[in-house]
């Protein structure tokens, strides 16, 4: 179980890559996401529901509120970032970019969800981030 949690988690080991594994994990979700433009919606919501689903046993596999190589999160907010936006490079990129930042930001009310005590927050705060990129480029390219 443990193994199943840790693949799971660390999306196939991405979460292992030991410098910043979550913009790894971005880079290969984005990747993914423009080969998966047709299916994208049906794969986000598998991994998010096995990202949700492992939350609660990677707190404790990992031993940390928020574990490190937990990227699950980064990919399945990087796939809403794109999300029935127009499949175009710059728009990708866009999305990468502005995902990432507001990961790291993590402005209100982003800030709020991470501060939370519930295991599922660690998909929480990522999938706000990857809601709020998609927005913000619906705005800018008046989609």
């Amino acid at each position: 179980m443990r193994t199943f949690v840790k693949v799971i988690a660390t999306f196939f080991g991405v979460g292992f890559i030991p410098i910043v594994p979550a913009t790894w994990a971005s880079a290969v979700a984005v990747v993914l996401a423009w080969f998966l433009s047709g299916g994208l919606f049906y794969w986000f919501v598998a991994f998010s529901v096995a990202g949700l689903w492992a939350c609660r046993p990677a707190v404790d596999v990992f031993q940390s509120k928020d574990p490190k190589p937990f990227v699950m999160d980064e990919v399945c907010g990087m796939m809403v970032s794109v999300l029935w936006l127009p499949k175009n490079v710059t728009v990708f990129l866009a999305a990468f970019f502005l995902f990432r930042v507001l990961d790291v930001w993590k402005p209100w009310p982003i800030s709020r969800i991470q501060e939370s005590k519930h295991p599922w927050s660690i998909m929480w705060d990522d999938l706000a981030a990857g809601l709020l990129a998609n927005l913000i480029l619906r705005i800018i390219a008046g989609i």
